[in-house]
């Protein structure tokens, strides 16, 4: 758990709200452990905001991993919504290659606040659904700001579903459903 959480100046307490600084540092941790890559590989990023020279803010930006708030502005001490970490962590599968299809089948229906989802959140919501990040059938709480523990949880859950990807990835001939059942009947007996 604590390799995901980014190195700060400060302790995170894991019942707080995460920071879109911190999301970025979590995000930075899994890319380059992942990748291989280090800091040095990553090269010196380019300063684009005025509020923030954050070397791991400043790369996720540039991997398309987050956006700013506005021009020039990051906002890095500001709170992220669930439905925006979910989007940010699709983004970072999708990143280091890990493609899905934008016909998933994944009844949101079941989430009793599923209505709530902004349409921009909808299909990476239903991704880390079906990959078992986030629990169907619960409500999803898109708008409440995540805490450092559910988003250390639901990384560790993407990184563990993407390492066993990477081990066997998805055949693109095959309905993703059926990889996903198959992968879930290796886990059985597993929490």
């Amino acid at each position: 758990v604590e390799e995901l959480l980014p190195a700060r100046d400060r302790t995170i307490s894991t019942d707080a709200p995460l920071t879109r600084q911190d999301m970025c540092g979590m995000s930075m941790n899994v890319y380059k452990s992942l990748t291989g890559q280090t800091d040095e590989d990553l090269g010196e990023p380019q300063q684009l905001f005025l509020d923030t020279s954050d070397p791991d803010v400043l790369n996720a930006y540039s991997l398309d991993l987050v956006s700013e708030k506005s021009r020039g502005i990051f906002a890095p001490e500001d709170t992220i919504s669930r439905q925006d970490y979910f989007t940010s962590t699709v983004q970072l599968l999708d990143n280091m290659g890990y493609s899905y299809t934008d016909e998933i089948e994944m009844d949101l229906s079941t989430c009793s606040d599923s209505d709530e989802l902004m349409a921009y959140a909808v299909q990476p919501t239903k991704v880390l659904m079906c990959i078992g990040a986030i629990e169907g059938g619960q409500p999803l709480q898109p708008n409440r700001e995540i805490t450092a523990e559910e988003a250390v949880l639901i990384m560790d859950r993407v990184v563990a579903y993407f390492s066993d990807w990477q081990e066997d990835p998805v055949d693109p001939q095959r309905d993703l459903g059926e990889e996903v059942s198959e992968l879930a009947l290796t886990k059985v007996g597993c929490r």
